[in-house]
């Protein structure tokens, strides 16, 4: 862990963070902070905490909004996987008859031939 200092709201803040994601956390302080401010434009809030708890409820309804998409995107995948599936299915099972009767037609002939030789 590294501590790396981030400012928010005008505020300077020392926080852990895992080797190697530095550049991560930086990325999403300024988001953060961007969403912040934005709301405080809209708002016309001043209080940190109440600025904060909004900004936190925004990103939770993003990340919400975000994890129903992707279940609705993972449910339509495996519907369009289970029909190819089921096709490739059809078609092997067709394949599997047509060959099976090949071999019966084959066998046959063979008979025909046996008894037409007798």
């Amino acid at each position: 862990m590294s501590q790396v200092n981030i400012r928010l709201l005008d505020k300077s803040f020392a926080v852990n963070c895992p080797e190697g994601e530095e550049v991560e956390l930086h990325l999403a302080v300024q988001e953060l902070e961007k969403r912040l401010n934005d709301i405080k434009k809209q708002t016309n809030l001043s209080n940190r905490e109440q600025l904060i708890i909004m900004a936190s409820l925004n990103l939770s309804h993003d990340l919400l909004k975000m994890h129903n998409r992707d279940q609705v995107n993972n449910a339509s995948l495996n519907f369009k996987i289970q029909l190819m599936v089921d096709k490739l299915d059809h078609i092997l099972s067709k394949k599997k008859t047509n060959m099976s009767h090949k071999k019966q037609d084959h066998f046959d002939i063979n008979v025909e031939s046996v008894i037409e030789m007798s």
